[in-house]
């Protein structure tokens, strides 16, 4: 018997047999490869193909775009700014006239009370003034007495003197009649009571100065005295300052008194506009310039000015002694000038301007005043030059520009 598992050459079947693929499989496999290449061939020359062409153009000028605004002469009127603080118009320290001892108070003498022209500020002590005066008017009647006692003597003498004339004696022709008819003794009994006169009136006077009264309207600034102190002439019982009017003292540009009218005799100086330093947008309070000072403000180096105020306190809210204020000053009328804004004038006093042909001009002026605001000049422009309010970073002159109509200003209520 033959073992043929162990001698067979023949190969194993695999588990899994190959697939054999049929021509015609092999064909369409193929197309479709082919067919796929030429879809995206044609797909991607589509998109080159239909993509937009971009047209290439000459870069044009370069123009600067520019805010103007038209200029046109016209007057103006420029303010001064200046900063001041409030002073007295009138600062009293008020002392005694006659020593005593104080027995009463006003009951607004106090650090800013309001006392009224006429109000007895303080009351002295007076016993010794009335006993005073009771011993001058006494000695006042007594030297009357006298006075009509020698006239009595007068009208004896005069009978006398007449009677023994009548004997013509030379001795008596020759003796001064003066003597005889006591002329001497009458003048002096009348400077007897001229002088009783003079001390009841001087009396009367001191008793009426221990009521020590204000001399104007005023407020109280300081109070050294109380009930009970003994005061002097050398004593000041309070300071006062009159409440009537007040004064600003302001420090301007020794340059700017050139466009300020200062008064000149009958004539007044110019309005002034002033306000609480703290607060620019608060009430207005009026005043008018006083006198200029003659002298420098050590602190600034700058000219001062006296500005009047009627009624401070009278007003809301009121103005008060030692204030910081700001004041805005009314200058002369600049007649036929250009005002521009000080926003649109170089550091070099150059200006920028569009010419018709919309190119760039710089120009220098000469300016005739400034403020905060603006710069006023009369020669150098035209009517209806165009300026240049824009910033402009690098200026050229002749450079293109591109004019942007200005923006109105926004309008503000009143």
């Amino acid at each position: 018997m033959t073992d043929t598992s162990v001698n067979s050459t023949e190969p194993v079947a695999p588990d899994t047999p190959t697939p054999r693929r049929h021509i015609l499989q092999k064909i369409l496999a193929f197309c479709v490869i082919i067919g796929l290449l030429t879809a995206g061939f044609m797909a991607s020359r589509y998109i080159l193909h239909s993509r937009p062409a971009i047209k290439r153009e000459l870069p044009g000028k370069m123009q600067l775009p520019v805010q103007v605004r038209p200029l046109y002469r016209m007057d103006a009127q420029p303010l001064i700014q200046a900063m001041g603080t409030v002073i007295p118009a009138r600062e009293l320290a008020v002392m005694p006239q006659v020593t005593g001892i104080v027995q009463a108070v006003h009951p607004n003498l106090v650090p800013g009370g309001r006392v009224q022209a006429g109000d007895i500020l303080v009351t002295l002590d007076d016993r010794d003034y009335q006993l005073t005066l009771e011993r001058s008017t006494h000695n006042l009647e007594k030297v009357r007495m006298d006075l009509r006692l020698e006239e009595g003597s007068q009208a004896v003498a005069r009978r006398e003197f007449e009677l023994i004339r009548e004997y013509d004696s030379p001795a008596l022709t020759k003796a001064p009649a003066d003597l005889a008819l006591r002329k001497p003794q009458l003048n002096k009994a009348r400077a007897a009571l001229a002088a009783a006169e003079t001390e009841v009136a001087r009396a009367r006077l001191d008793l009426e100065r221990t009521r020590i009264r204000a001399p104007f309207n005023s407020v109280v600034r300081e109070r050294n005295v109380t009930v009970g102190s003994l005061v002097s002439p050398q004593t000041t019982v309070a300071i006062l300052a009159a409440t009537d009017a007040f004064w600003v003292r302001l420090a301007v540009p020794h340059s700017a008194l050139e466009a300020i009218d200062l008064p000149d005799g009958n004539e007044p100086g110019a309005p002034v506009e002033l306000r609480d330093a703290t607060d620019p947008d608060g009430p207005p309070i009026p005043g008018r310039i006083l006198r200029l000072l003659g002298d420098i403000d050590p602190a600034g180096i700058m000219a001062r000015l006296v500005v009047e105020v009627a009624a401070p306190l009278q007003r809301t809210p009121p103005l008060l002694l030692e204030q910081p204020v700001k004041a805005s000053i009314t200058g002369r009328i600049l007649k036929n000038c250009f005002r521009l804004p000080r926003t649109a004038v170089r550091l070099d006093n150059t200006v920028l301007l569009a010419d018709p042909d919309d190119r760039l001009i710089i120009r220098h002026l000469e300016p005739v005043w400034k403020d905060a605001d603006w710069i006023y000049v009369q020669d150098g422009l035209n009517e209806g030059d165009r300026l240049i309010v824009s910033p402009v970073a690098a200026p050229v002159a002749g450079m293109p520009l591109s004019i942007i109509p200005e923006k109105p200003a926004p309008r503000t209520n009143g």
